[in-house]
């Protein structure tokens, strides 16, 4: 992933599946699309959508009724229609639906070395798919230290001081089924408001490291399910060690938790006391299943503590 992209990536990426086709204004197919045009958090959908004037898209889609409406005014106003397309500087222009494209578009684009492109695609459905990848590609990234998996299901992230143990647990999940995602420096990219997904940098890719042992190539070891290459993060894991959890001061109805804030996204988290002879892949497994059930409205330590105070009601004269 970067923080810019070309017209030729982009058309070289979507050609086969979007059925793109050069028409005209190759001169301008190094134009980049970057992340500077969004809002800084996540990229924005002014990168491309529907011919518009008012807001112009980066990349302008023409679709039917686009079309219909710049072939009503070749009767009258197309020069002053042409003017206003092009004087907004769309980094590219694309004509969907298979459509005939008129000629005083491409003469234009030809003209101002504006890349025009054509699909035979749906006009909706080819915005879709540029519009993801772009929201991919230009969203705001960071790099953390631990180990991002797929326990259950969901993305969690396993942090906690050099030496605690994450690599060594990480292994302890993957013979339990779970997934690597990224060992030792997970990216993570805001793809909305609330949404962060987890990859894993193409050099460290399908490794884990774990002390005594080396670089392990976890693959080659547990298989090609065993890995994945990314997830939606969901829950942080922190591993503390017991002597600096605070005993005197936990509540034993609720998770040791607080909320971490990842690119303006909070992430809930859960902090586990490191001791000889805790479980921890087990207790991560249960950390990842509590965590569906929350997202679903259910919270285990409220209903319990309903429920005892319904008993305290019924006994109490």
């Amino acid at each position: 992933m970067t923080d810019t992209i070309s017209i030729v990536d982009l058309f070289d990426y979507h050609k086969d599946r979007l059925d793109l086709k050069w028409i005209a204004g190759e001169k301008g197919k190094n134009n980049k699309l970057d992340k500077k045009q969004n809002d800084g958090k996540y990229a924005s959908p002014m990168q491309i959508g529907h011919m518009n004037f008012v807001h112009p898209h980066r990349i302008q889609v023409i679709g039917p009724t686009e079309l219909e409406y710049i072939q009503e005014k070749k009767k009258s106003g197309l020069k002053e229609l042409l003017i206003k397309i092009y004087q907004n500087n769309p980094i590219a222009i694309l004509i969907t639906n298979d459509l005939t494209i008129p000629q005083e578009i491409i003469d234009n684009a030809e003209k101002t070395a504006t890349p025009l492109m054509s699909s035979s695609i749906d006009d909706q459905e080819v915005i879709n798919h540029i519009a993801y990848f772009l929201n991919s590609v230009l969203a705001e990234k960071t790099t953390v230290h631990g180990v991002f998996m797929a326990v259950a299901g969901i993305g969690v992230l396993l942090t906690g001081k050099s030496g605690i143990g994450k690599s060594e647990l990480a292994l302890e999940l993957l013979s339990r089924g779970h997934r690597l995602i990224a060992d030792d420096a997970p990216q993570f990219s805001r793809t909305g408001p609330d949404s962060l997904v987890g990859t894993c940098p193409p050099a460290l890719q399908d490794f884990l490291e774990v002390r005594g042992l080396g670089v392990l190539s976890i693959r080659s070891i547990f298989g090609d399910s065993a890995v994945k290459k990314r997830k939606n993060l969901r829950l942080v894991v922190e591993l503390k060690p017991v002597s600096e959890i605070d005993y005197a001061t936990l509540d034993r109805l609720k998770s040791h938790s607080e909320p971490t804030n990842l690119l303006g996204v909070k992430i809930p988290k859960v902090i586990l006391p490191v001791a000889p002879g805790r479980n921890l892949a087990v207790i991560i497994e249960s950390a990842a299943r509590n965590q569906i059930l929350l997202d679903k409205g259910y919270d285990a330590t409220a209903v319990f503590i309903n429920r005892q105070k319904e008993l305290l009601e019924r006994t109490t004269p």
